[in-house]
């Protein structure tokens, strides 16, 4: 069932990127043209990778020091990573931890713009978007510990 519905996904994201590209006749699908991941694999430079990586990096410790929270939520993370606590329940923010973080990495390499203006404007922002699901986890860590917050 799961595979059927992992077929059905991928077709679905399929037939939208050939309507758009084909049918439609638009160069970006996704706010990214297909020549901008061309150019990131015919322009491959690790070195250059690695400059990218550091600066996101940098700019994601920037944000977590920011709101503070974040450091609650990631700690949480650690934990359940750490002393191998992965339940049913913290299964799905693993997923969505790591799919997330994916997600910023992939976006902000594969981008053309300054670097620095993209990651200056937007990655405090995506950071706090998902402060409030991580909550849950960081709960969950506490109740582990005896500390019950909620009954």
């Amino acid at each position: 069932m799961k595979f059927v519905f992992f077929c059905l996904v991928i077709f679905n994201i399929g037939s939208h990127a050939f309507i758009i590209k084909f049918i439609y006749k638009l160069d970006n699908l996704y706010q990214f043209s297909f020549n901008t991941i061309l150019l990131f694999f015919k322009n491959f430079d690790i070195s250059n990778l690695a400059i990218k990586i550091s600066y996101i990096f940098l700019y994601l410790f920037h944000g977590f020091i920011k709101y503070p929270i974040s450091i609650l939520y990631l700690l949480g993370i650690l934990y359940v990573i750490i002393y191998k606590k992965i339940t049913y329940q913290n299964k799905f923010f693993l997923i969505f931890f790591f799919m997330q973080y994916l997600f910023i990495f992939g976006i902000y390499i594969l981008s053309n713009e300054d670097l620095v203006w993209h990651l200056q404007t937007s990655i405090k922002r995506l950071i706090l978007q998902t402060s409030g699901f991580y909550l849950f986890i960081s709960i969950w860590v506490l109740n582990n510990f005896g500390k019950k917050i909620f009954p």
